[in-house]
């Protein structure tokens, strides 16, 4: 995906304009997305790339990348499916709020179970590597194989001696919202906006120590334009 064309570039800040002044985002991302003859892949970006900057500072001030001796809580598929889009060749971003999401459409659907497994490994080893506390993590029970992805992480994490529960449930979401205590690990704006804890990034810190990974970054394009400053 090209981010350097001129009229991304203007549908990028049109669209956080109208998002700032609280229009519907749906409607706003017709609205761009039409009169710029946006792509499907360019309208996600914009789509889960972009927020109002008080909800991308707020979000972006609870990052923190210090996961040792933490207890995490993991959205699992949320994690995965990043790093498997990027294993896959799928446009990986920054966001506005600073977090790393994706242009991939995986809805739940695993056509690639042994990248799957790569983007697995990878999780397993940068957590034996950084050593928390200890590990929740959620996968969502719609999701194919999930029962399968469970036993598979628990043995894979136990492999490493990681203090790790993973649960499988109809919503991770749900689950992960009512967790009162340690370090979030998603992008999932739903949940971040949802709850007071600090939020790690794994897929960003995963790609970067295993690729060296740059990423187009939404929050620089705004911040250059001082779109991000708040009052």
């Amino acid at each position: 995906m090209n981010t350097d064309l001129p009229d991304f570039k203007k549908a990028m800040v049109d669209y956080f304009y109208l998002i700032d002044k609280k229009y519907p985002e749906k409607g706003s991302l017709k609205l761009v997305g039409d009169r710029y003859k946006l792509t499907g892949d360019e309208r996600t970006v914009l789509y889960r790339g972009i927020a109002s900057k008080l909800k991308s500072h707020d979000r972006n001030t609870r990052i923190t990348c210090n996961i040792e001796n933490k207890h995490l809580v993991l959205d699992g598929y949320n994690i995965l499916f990043t790093i498997l889009n990027y294993l896959m060749g799928r446009f990986v971003f920054i966001s506005s709020d600073g977090l790393c999401r994706d242009a991939g459409s995986l809805f739940g659907r695993i056509r690639k179970q042994t990248l799957f497994f790569d983007a697995l490994q990878l999780l397993a080893a940068f957590l034996e590597m950084n050593r928390p506390a200890s590990v929740c993590i959620y996968y969502d029970s719609p999701v194919s194989f999930s029962g399968e992805h469970r036993i598979f992480t628990e043995r894979l994490l136990t492999e490493k001696n990681i203090n790790a529960s993973v649960r499988v449930k109809h919503s991770a979401d749900h689950e992960i919202k009512k967790e009162t205590k340690g370090i979030v690990c998603t992008s999932d704006s739903a949940i971040i906006d949802h709850t007071n804890l600090s939020v790690a990034d794994l897929p960003l810190a995963i790609l970067k120590l295993n690729y060296k990974a740059e990423f187009f970054n939404i929050r620089n394009f705004l911040d250059e334009r001082g779109l991000l400053l708040t009052e």
